[in-house]
């Protein structure tokens, strides 16, 4: 399931209904800002991103239900090694076919190997009620050699709900 939907986001990337914004240009270790829809990106070193979307939980209460949904992006060095990951949580307040909203925003950094760090996260929600709702977080990741930042990759992970509940 996963190399189908990795073969289907090359194809449309490829005729250009590219709903990404990837700018994936590798200068001295340091790249733009990417936030990608679940699949992976990889770097002219062989190093690479992948995202996932998570379906958490769901609690329904009549009409009105609340659920949350994850992303999470991890960065992969050339010998497919994780290194270091960034997570979003988001839940959603939805009132079915009518809004939704998201209530509340997290983010979790995870370090798999210790010269990386994720650095400056913060994170962002819609607040108001309408047709979608998203919940953001940005970070860099960031790999230092004895003081000296080697690697600097800005990360934006943003994960959406739709007032049907679907991401």
């Amino acid at each position: 399931m996963r190399k189908l939907f990795i073969i289907m986001l090359t194809l449309t990337m490829a005729i250009g209904f590219n709903a990404m914004s990837v700018s994936a240009e590798v200068i001295y270790g340091n790249v733009e800002a990417m936030d990608i829809l679940d699949g992976k990106i990889t770097f002219d070193d062989g190093s690479y991103l992948i995202t996932e979307t998570l379906d958490d939980q769901t609690m329904s209460v009549q009409a009105v239900s609340t659920k949350t949904y994850s992303r999470i992006m991890t960065y992969y060095n050339s010998s497919d090694v994780a290194q270091c990951a960034l997570k979003v949580t988001g839940t959603f307040e939805i009132n079915y076919g009518i809004s939704v909203k998201c209530t509340n925003v997290t983010a979790t950094d995870y370090v798999y190997d210790s010269s990386w760090k994720v650095e400056d996260i913060t994170t962002s929600r819609t607040t108001t009620a309408g047709a979608t709702a998203s919940a953001t977080a940005n970070g860099r990741f960031v790999k230092r050699l004895l003081f000296i930042v080697t690697n600097n990759i800005p990360v934006t992970i943003t994960v959406s709900c739709d007032k049907n509940g679907n991401y």
